[in-house]
């Protein structure tokens, strides 16, 4: 019996020896065959496995049609006669910084009835995972489920925190069908929940009664007819309650982290598998040998293009590297971090080593799965001082902070950041995490994790193994090869893999700093012929081209965009205003200069303003490369003027200039007409002089220049030099 000591019955002192060497004698065959425990032992079963579905909020008519149809899909393909119903993880999933508030009524109640029909009833255990704060109508979903799984300090409530008084009045009576048909969060919390003028009591009774929820109205009455030895008043109104909160409460049934801590609390091996679904489209990246800034670049080119329009919904990347191209592999940890995980898993698999910053990227990935032996971290080839590493620690941790996909110590010990990380556990939980003193102190509740033990020293670039990775719950799966990955997520075929074409190698060679500095001095040379020739002509052609050519290198590359472009184009267009419209004038120049120095500076960068230590340097490699294309673009306009209208073939298309014999000529024609009288004279413009026009002077219209001026038909203007047949002249003040 449990709970008490199996005694034998006590024995007469004279026939005391007799009668136990006869329990010897009976006993000893038992003895000799009884099994040696961990010798021939058959092997533990393995826990069932259970399928993780995501549900993307706030929940729309799109959410609702992709989910409503997958559930679908799923059941559909379920045994009829199952001795025991599958377990379903519905993941509520929801991006930074929102709460699942915006969830439209209709769609989310039409996925509480699914969930509550018969047909999933019958079939499937469904399990609501929520492991940040929800709020909204998509509450109805987690209260149609069979289980809730809350992580300590997400919270769930604030149903009607979208309506207004009079709408909340109206969806009352849905929230109590769906909370009675599954008869799992009593009634009235699920109304209090909704309407924030519900009070419930949370009621101890005897004994033998246990608890029980009622209305505050209610509460009274409940007095005359049951012994109530305490009742609380639940708040806040409306209700809404953290996963701790709600464990006290009995609505959440376990306390959970993350997956990991899911798959401990229902003893299954949870799997993502689109298969049961649907069908994942998969591909695959390959990251191997040494990495370099354009492999990853192609690769992330590659990544980009697929996801963005919708070519795969399942990424593995395999790595086998030493790293190399620290720059390159945070670029490459920005983008995974960036990618919508309802829209695509990613998954790095690593079957013998992901070293130095080849790491990184295995860590940005949504899971990570490595043979039992294979390496994550340490030091690889990536040369890195210790300045610089700090810069990398400082952007890792604030990408994964961000993401929220695991701590950010992790990554920065990985990286070998100054301050030393220690394996954690969480004592509501029992859930594992590597934490720095830094971000366990930034934990909701850094009392309910527990320190255990120190993983990395001050400076030390952390490394693991893949079981060590298992152990500490950094690994989502440790496989022998890639055949069993494919079993994890249903993978029937091999994903599709995806390498390099032309346009990717073109697109290597454009991104480089030195092509791109080539295509500015080319396209700047080629303005300034263009300015020299009348018409549209090759140069304008050649110039448009290679401005072409290096914005859409810096679009595909994900550092321009619009805004780049439209700088560039008017700043140019001021810069020809200033040249045509306005010479001498200055403002129009001025500006549209700076316009396309901002321009090119900004398609080359990410960022708008600097704020660390590597920002800086691209800063500065951007501002050379400009300094550069400027200095190029000035030598080749000397060159231009000098050399090229004599050159065979463009002295066609350019206007040499004038020689000293013709200079001579013109001087004395322009003498023939002489205006000195003129000068002193007062008269009135005529047109416009922009900065050429004609003007009225002693009865006599002639045709007068205002140098840096900008003067309206009807102003009085005095001539003050005459140059033979040029008349300058100045407004009268």
């Amino acid at each position: 019996m449990r709970g008490k000591n199996l005694e034998f019955p006590t024995i007469a002192r004279p026939g005391k020896l007799f009668v136990s060497a006869l329990w010897v004698f009976a006993l000893w065959p038992l003895s000799v065959a009884a099994p040696v425990y961990g010798q021939n032992e058959p092997a533990a079963a393995e826990p069932p496995t259970a399928q993780v579905l995501k549900l993307q909020l706030p929940i729309t008519t799109n959410v609702k049609s992709a989910f409503t149809s997958a559930i679908n899909r799923y059941t559909s393909r379920l045994p009829a006669d199952a001795q025991k119903l599958p377990t379903l993880v519905i993941e509520f999933t929801l991006k930074e910084g929102e709460e699942g508030r915006g969830s439209i009524f209709s769609d989310s109640y039409a996925i509480a009835e699914l969930l509550t029909s018969k047909e999933i009833i019958s079939r499937v255990r469904t399990v609501a995972y929520i492991p940040r704060t929800v709020k909204g109508h998509a509450v109805l979903v987690a209260l149609a489920c069979n289980d809730i799984i809350m992580a300590p300090n997400a919270e769930l409530g604030a149903a009607g925190i979208d309506d207004d008084a009079a709408t909340i009045k109206k969806r009352v009576d849905e929230y109590v069908e769906i909370a009675k048909a599954r008869q799992h969060v009593p009634a009235p919390i699920a109304q209090a929940m909704l309407d924030p003028a519900v009070r419930v009591a949370q009621v101890e009774l005897g004994v033998d009664e246990g608890r029980k929820f009622v209305m505050a109205d209610e509460l009274e009455k409940l007095r005359e007819t049951k012994n109530v030895v305490k009742a609380d008043i639940l708040a806040p109104q409306p209700l809404l309650f953290s996963g701790s909160e709600g464990r006290k409460l009995g609505v959440a049934d376990y306390l959970a982290t993350d997956r990991r801590g899911v798959e401990q609390a229902l003893q299954v091996t949870l799997r993502e598998n689109a298969q049961a679904f649907g069908d994942w489209k998969a591909i695959h990246i390959r990251l191997d040998q040494s990495l370099n800034r354009e492999m990853l670049a192609e690769r992330e080119s590659i990544l980009t293009k697929a996801y963005n329009n919708g070519e795969a919904n399942f990424a593995l990347i395999t790595i086998d590297s030493d790293g190399g191209a620290a720059d390159g592999s945070i670029s490459f940890v920005q983008k995974l971090i960036n990618l919508d995980p309802s829209r695509m898993t990613t998954v790095a698999w690593v079957e013998r080593k992901a070293l130095g910053d080849a790491g990184w990227i295995a860590l940005a990935c949504d899971q990570l799965v490595a043979a039992p032996d294979a390496t994550i971290g340490g030091d690889g080839s990536d040369t890195i001082d210790q300045q610089r590493r700090k810069v990398f620690a400082t952007q890792f941790q604030t990408v994964l902070s961000d993401s929220k996909k695991r701590p950010w110590s992790l990554g920065a010990a990985v990286i070998g950041q100054e301050k030393p990380a220690f394996l954690y556990k969480n004592t509501q939980s029992n859930q594992l995490a590597i934490f720095c003193e830094e971000e366990h102190k930034s934990q909701p509740d850094p009392a309910a994790w527990k320190q255990l033990q120190k993983i990395s020293d001050e400076g030390q670039r952390l490394s693991f193994t893949g079981r060590r990775g298992e152990e500490w719950g950094v690994t989502e799966l440790v496989a022998d090869n890639l055949h069993q990955l494919k079993e994890h997520y249903g993978l029937e075929n091999d994903p599709t893999l995806l390498e390099p074409s032309w346009a990717d190698f073109l697109l290597r060679a454009l991104r480089s700093d030195n092509v791109a500095l080539f295509l500015l001095l080319i396209g700047g040379a080629a303005v300034i012929a263009e300015l020299q020739t009348p018409g549209f002509g090759l140069g304008g052609m050649i110039a448009f081209i290679c401005f072409l050519l290096f914005f859409w290198a810096k679009f595909l590359d994900g550092t321009s965009g619009w805004l780049e472009v439209l700088l560039f184009v008017f700043g140019l267009i001021f810069l020809c205003i200033e040249i045509f419209i306005f010479p001498g004038f200055g403002i129009f120049g001025f500006g549209g200069g700076l316009m396309m120095i901002a321009a090119i500076v900004l398609a080359s960068q990410t960022f708008i303003i600097p704020s660390n230590e590597y920002q800086l340097g691209q800063l500065r490699n951007s501002l050379v490369t400009i300094a550069l294309s400027g200095v190029g673009v000035i030598a080749a306009a000397v060159a231009i003027r000098r050399f090229l209208p004599s050159a065979p073939g463009f002295n066609r298309m350019m206007l040499e200039p004038p020689t000293d014999q013709e200079r001579e000529y013109l001087s004395r024609s322009e003498s023939l007409a002489d205006f000195k009288h003129l000068l002193g004279r007062e008269g009135t413009t005529t047109t416009r002089l922009t900065p050429a026009g004609k003007a009225l002077i002693d009865d006599q219209v002639i045709d007068v220049i205002a140098p840096g001026e900008y003067l309206d038909a009807n102003t009085p203007i005095r001539v003050s030099e005459v140059r033979g047949s040029r008349v300058i002249v100045k407004r009268v003040s």
